[in-house]
């Protein structure tokens, strides 16, 4: 028997851009990023503002033509536009990239056009509530958001909740000073980060060394020097071209301050790169990790993640769909099968830009038991049964048969745990045998989806005591022992059950690791 379709709760979501226009359909019951229906077209700004609005209404009803079954109902509008512009009323007052838009009130014609309660931001701020609900930043209360594009903006989250300012217009991270005597910006100062890193001015640098006679390949890679964009540069860098390298080191380098002076003045656990510029992937982000950990305040710049988007070219109508959830108190349905099987699904979607710190990690992991030392796991409750879990598998193997490895879960003897926990305290119960058990050259992970569980704080900071290497796997925020770890893995959750769902994921793909590592050291010895 079929099961009885219900009816959608639908927001719509609309992206205005200085190249294009988009449009996509979210179903606010889902919890998810998943659009129904998206389109797009070029925006041809030129036109002015009118034909764009016109244009803009002919795409949301196309999308929601595409999306909308029976009984399902449109409840909210979200807009991402340049700013500057005021985001109680919609009125947008002058952006840089959309010329003739002088306080052309959006969110009144939009509400008349879709007969619906219609919220407007900012495009970056919308694309950080976007990264925040749904990306890489979900179960994170402290983030930046950077969009690196045609333009360079931002948006911050902290404790939970969008950082609008006084005006709703907070998060410019593009007009953060790098060179003051630098180039000249839109804005009209000097050496903002816009003016040396978006794209546009990338590009621009480029073509400026090339018309000054200094040899390049981009030219004949873009047709023609004029066509030289960001993408070609990234392109002449992989074909190893001096100008392009040095272009990009220069673009690499004013965002990794850029993000410093972030990471200075919000302390975020996370900063995420999104944006064209940001589909350069590891070419960007190695390097602006690096510089950035370098220039920030040694605390938050070392406890900082600096990850790519998430959500891709999505992005811009998830995120102004993301508006319109937050401002009209929208909510998934918790409570339905389906919107928690969604929920987990994005989380396992969100695993995706940890991968490079999930590797590092197995390699750190498999260096250790090389070099003779030992695994030691602990947690509480699931976690217990996590930590148990990794243990068994590097006791036993995963699947490929292979000798036995030294691990050791702090968990599994009750009359250890109980003789601590009576004759001290139960927050000293991994912190004792951690003390009896570890040495330098092993590595010690702690367990705990909220990162405050007290005796697996205390237990990493015994280990790091001892001289081993530490990993903590949490979720949320990070918590503390995120930032007591030399490595922390910290899923894209917030609530518990998808945490350890995820903290699964890690525990096989660590095990395969560990797998595979032994399979290559034991076929060597056997030639």
């Amino acid at each position: 028997m079929t099961p009885e379709r219900r009816p959608r709760r639908l927001v719509l979501g609309l992206d205005v851009g200085g190249t294009k226009l988009a449009a996509g359909v979210l179903d606010a019951g889902a919890g998810t990023a998943e659009l129904l229906a998206f389109e797009q077209a070029p925006a041809r700004a030129q036109d002015g503002p009118d034909a764009m609005i016109e244009r803009l209404v002919e795409l949301g009803r196309k999308a929601l033509a595409a999306s909308q079954g029976e009984g399902d109902e449109l409840v909210a509008v979200g807009v991402g536009c340049g700013g500057p512009l005021d985001p109680a009323t919609g009125v947008v007052a002058g952006p840089m990239n959309l010329p003739g838009w002088d306080r052309v009130p959006l969110g009144e014609r939009l509400a008349e056009a879709f007969g619906r309660p219609v919220g407007v931001e900012n495009d970056a701020t919308a694309a950080t509530l976007g990264e925040s609900r749904f990306g890489a930043g979900r179960g994170v209360h402290d983030l930046v958001y950077l969009t690196i594009s045609t333009g360079i903006g931002g948006g911050v989250i902290s404790g939970g909740r969008l950082l609008r300012g006084a005006s709703g217009n907070a998060g410019e991270l593009g007009h953060l000073t790098i060179d003051v005597d630098g180039r000249r910006c839109a804005c009209g100062r000097r050496g903002c980060l816009e003016a040396i890193a978006s794209g546009t001015n990338t590009a621009a640098r480029a073509r400026e060394a090339i018309e000054a006679g200094e040899p390049s390949v981009l030219p004949e890679l873009a047709g023609g020097v004029e066509a030289v964009t960001a993408a070609t540069v990234v392109e002449g860098v992989r074909r190893g071209d001096a100008l392009a390298t040095r272009i990009w080191r220069e673009t690499t380098t004013a965002i990794g301050l850029g993000v410093a002076d972030a990471i200075n003045a919000f302390d975020p656990a996370l900063v995420v790169l999104g944006g064209g510029v940001a589909g350069a992937g590891e070419l960007l982000l190695v390097p602006v990790r690096q510089v950035a950990r370098e220039a920030a305040l040694r605390a938050p710049g070392r406890e900082v993640r600096i990850v790519a988007t998430a959500l891709g070219e999505r992005l811009g109508v998830v995120g102004a769909a993301a508006v319109a959830l937050d401002r009209f108190g929208i909510r998934a349905d918790e409570s339905s099968t389906v919107s928690a099987l969604a929920e987990h699904a994005a989380a396992v979607a969100g695993l995706e830009p940890l991968v490079p710190q999930i590797d590092a990690v197995g390699a750190v992991l498999v260096e250790a038991l090389g070099c003779g030392g030992k695994l030691i796991a602990f947690g509480n409750g699931g976690s217990a049964a996590d930590a148990q879990h990794l243990v068994a598998e590097l006791v036993g193997h995963f699947r490929r048969e292979r000798r036995p490895l030294p691990a050791l879960a702090l968990t599994t003897d009750p009359s250890v745990v109980t003789a601590i926990a009576n004759d001290y305290s139960f927050a000293d119960v991994f912190a004792r045998q951690v003390e009896a058990n570890a040495k330098a050259g092993d590595i010690v992970i702690g367990i705990s989806t909220s990162g405050e569980a007290e005796n697996v704080v205390r237990g990493l900071e015994a280990a790091r005591r001892a001289g081993a290497t530490t990993v903590a796997l949490t979720g949320g925020n990070g918590g503390r022992i995120a930032a007591l770890a030399d490595h922390a893995l910290v899923m894209p959750a917030a609530r518990t059950a998808p945490i350890q769902e995820l903290h699964v994921f890690v525990v096989h793909a660590r095990s395969e690791h560990v797998d595979a590592w032994v399979d290559s050291v034991e076929s060597q010895a056997a030639r």
